[in-house]
């Protein structure tokens, strides 16, 4: 570990003079079909002639969105082009880190699950996000992924981007910086600090030596609740087999009786509860790594299962591919049990796709009104893109309390959201 002076001696010795000059005027240098995506990547616009990061992305005309929308389109050869130009010694690194998010969980605001989608697109934004913003420290210094994988920790506000930058270079075969991050998670290394990065660069990579590295520093945290939750804060956005590992640790050691596993649980799985689910955790965590590990048992589940079942079960096939669960959800929204209907739709909202926000406009006509409820909720946050949506709140609007009342609990754990008032 550094002196804070020793720190700030190793940062300024590889800092680039005028950093944004420096990338500016490299990203000028690019032929001219490539030029106006470098500028978007550094927040100009497309003349690279005035900063256009205070623009909101959804403006049609900024062009960071623009540039963000061509950039998913160039082949890894013109991505990597415009890489090397902003940040030349990580950039065949960063492209591997861009290419292994698409295998990873795609939403990333407060409400996010773990669940994943075998279109690209759909994790398109959250990876353009990533890329400009860990472009940032990268670009800062003069220096190569092994030497910020050693210094990350002297960067906290930075740090936890570069895990996934991580990641990308262990599974593009950068032994160095898999030796860097392990031996900091085992507390061997003098230099580098422990962190999120470490954890997402080990678990998000494909090296089952890093994640047991990781599991084995989980089960030594003791009393240091701040580590557990570090560590499985960053789980669920982990290699599914390394999530997997990280379930049957908690589940063989009993750390579920730890706040931060119980904190960590309700992220994964859309639960509201604290205290309450503490006694239930480990029996819930058991039936998640069935059905992740059983198909036909999570299908067989999903189908007859009690509500909470079923909704563990369909949350286990979105972990995998979102298309599988809407498929066996859909059908559920006319299900006899109200509770597995409620399941349904909430793992359907969860989902944060126009779609699947359609698929719920049945659940407004639901006897039910906890699923009107569960649905007004979910589409305050991702409306549909559906024109009958209208004409079925409409329809659904004389069935509802004119003041807020609140309703029963399902016997499916996942908790109503906002209530729905005229």
């Amino acid at each position: 570990m550094l002196t804070p002076d020793a720190a700030k001696a190793a940062l300024d010795a590889r800092r680039v003079p005028d950093m944004v000059k420096a990338v500016r005027a490299a990203a000028g240098r690019l032929p001219g079909d490539l030029r106006p995506i470098a500028y978007a990547l550094i927040g100009f616009d497309a003349w690279g002639a005035k900063m256009d990061s205070m623009r909101p992305i959804t403006d049609p005309d900024s062009n960071i969105r623009q540039g963000g929308l061509r950039y998913e389109k160039l082949s890894g050869n013109d991505r990597r082009r415009i890489l090397r130009a902003l940040a030349p010694r990580v950039a065949d690194d960063l492209d591997a880190a861009w290419e292994l998010m698409k295998s990873m969980p795609y939403g990333f605001d407060v409400f996010r699950r773990p669940f994943r989608a075998k279109h690209p697109a759909l994790s398109f934004w959250k990876r353009w996000y990533w890329l400009r913003g860990v472009l940032a420290p990268v670009a800062e210094f003069d220096a190569d992924t092994a030497w910020f994988a050693v210094h990350a920790g002297y960067l906290p506000a930075e740090a936890d981007r570069l895990g996934r930058l991580f990641a990308g270079a262990i599974d593009h075969g950068h032994g160095e910086v898999f030796d860097i991050l392990t031996a900091t998670a085992r507390g061997r290394h003098p230099t580098a600090l422990m962190g999120r990065h470490v954890t997402r660069g080990l678990l998000s990579a494909a090296r089952p030596e890093g994640w047991a590295a990781v599991v084995d520093l989980l089960l030594s945290a003791q009393r240091e609740e701040g580590l557990r939750q570090v560590i499985l804060e960053t789980a669920d956005e982990s290699h599914p087999d390394a999530f997997r590992l990280i379930l049957r640790a908690i589940i063989d050691h009993n750390l579920s009786r730890f706040s931060a596993t119980t904190r960590a649980a309700n992220t994964w799985l859309g639960f509201g509860l604290d205290a309450e689910i503490g006694g239930d955790l480990p029996g819930i965590l058991r039936q998640v790594l069935l059905y992740l590990d059983n198909r036909a048992e999570r299908e067989w589940v999903a189908a007859r299962g009690t509500g909470q079942e079923a909704y563990l079960a369909l949350w286990a096939m979105a972990y995998e591919n979102i298309d599988t669960a809407a498929n066996a959800a859909e059908p559920l929204l006319g299900d006899a049990d109200a509770a597995r209907r409620f399941a349904a739709a909430y793992v359907l909202g969860s989902m944060q796709l126009p779609p699947a926000s359609s698929a719920l406009i049945p659940c407004l006509a639901d006897e039910d009104l906890r699923l009107v409820a569960l649905t007004c909720s979910f589409w305050a946050q991702t409306p549909p893109h559906d024109a009958a949506a209208f004409e079925a709140l409409e329809a659904a609007l004389p069935r509802l309390p004119k003041t807020p009342r609140p309703l029963p609990p399902r016997s499916t754990r996942p908790p109503s959201r906002r209530r729905c008032s005229r």
